[in-house]
């Protein structure tokens, strides 16, 4: 059986962030835990990267890509609820753009390491940005990962996450 190819425009409609004003309000429109989050970024193109950012994630459900720019009306819309300048942008670009720079060193696995961690490697298919389609990356990983969302002081969720912390750490011995 064939499979049915997608054009550009249908990969376009699938993975590009919105542009118009009615999709723009109901992807990007942050909510008050959002803007508190935001906040807390230092500097307004820190902040508006992390906005967009987070309106990416959300939908199209993807992270921004390194050298993308966004839209001119999601980057409009976004930096008028988080009350800066949609200029600001091209800062936080030319920031991102040191991101290219950002690498992977290879762990060499010792007899101490593998008493702790397995030994493990990182392809292209994991990180396409950052590692060349051909080589891969030497490193160590551990069995499992404990990762919790770091929610907003003050919110029902922060609370939950706080009492299960709590409540693993006073009973890790016991596992």
């Amino acid at each position: 059986m064939r499979r049915q190819q997608l054009t550009e425009a249908q990969i376009a409609a699938l993975f590009d962030p919105p542009t118009d004003r009615r999709e723009l309000v109901r992807h990007c429109t942050l909510s008050e835990a959002d803007t508190a989050m935001i906040r807390r970024r230092r500097g307004d193109h820190s902040r508006l990267g992390y906005a967009l950012m987070l309106c990416y994630l959300r939908y199209p459900g993807r992270p921004l890509r390194i050298n993308e720019r966004p839209p001119a009306a999601l980057i409009s819309f976004v930096a008028e609820q988080i009350d800066v300048r949609p200029e600001s942008i091209d800062d936080y670009l030319i920031s991102g753009q040191n991101r290219q720079n950002l690498h992977f060193l290879s762990i060499a696995t010792t007899n101490d390491l593998r008493e702790s961690y397995t030994p493990a490697s990182l392809r292209s298919e994991d990180y396409p940005d950052l590692i060349d389609a051909d080589k891969s990356i030497s490193t160590v990983a551990v069995g499992s990962v404990l990762a919790v969302y770091n929610w907003p002081a003050g919110t029902e969720r922060h609370r939950k996450v706080t009492r299960f912390v709590q409540a693993f750490f006073d009973r890790l011995h016991e596992l």
